[in-house]
């Protein structure tokens, strides 16, 4: 996922000039529907809860109901700079890269 890759560099530059978690319209990164390509219905940029920078990334895929209206949610330590995957469809339909829950997948 091209567009989540050119996000997380956003993302991890951004916090590091301004120590804050940038949203859709912030640093660069356009607003969550100009994401949408293919099976990405749209990425949201957002602060969570834990304080983490995140990146969810909506499916949509109407003919393949695993990964139809699932998301691919991203987060971001700012501490440690290591990134970090959940996702709800089965592990098998989503990239090596968030091939398990919690996988450190670097930045």
């Amino acid at each position: 996922m091209a567009q989540g890759a050119a996000l997380k560099t956003a993302i991890a530059e951004a916090t590091a000039t301004t120590d804050r978690c940038p949203r859709n319209g912030e640093a660069g990164i356009d607003m969550a529907s100009s994401h949408a390509n293919g099976i990405v219905a749209g990425i949201t940029a957002a602060l969570r809860a834990d304080g983490h920078c995140g990146l969810d990334i909506a499916l949509r895929a109407p003919r393949q109901p695993q990964l139809d209206a699932h998301t691919i949610r991203l987060s971001f330590d700012r501490d440690t700079s290591r990134w970090d995957c959940r996702t709800d469809p089965a592990r098998r339909f989503v990239g090596s890269s968030c091939a398990a829950p919690n996988l450190s997948i670097g930045r």
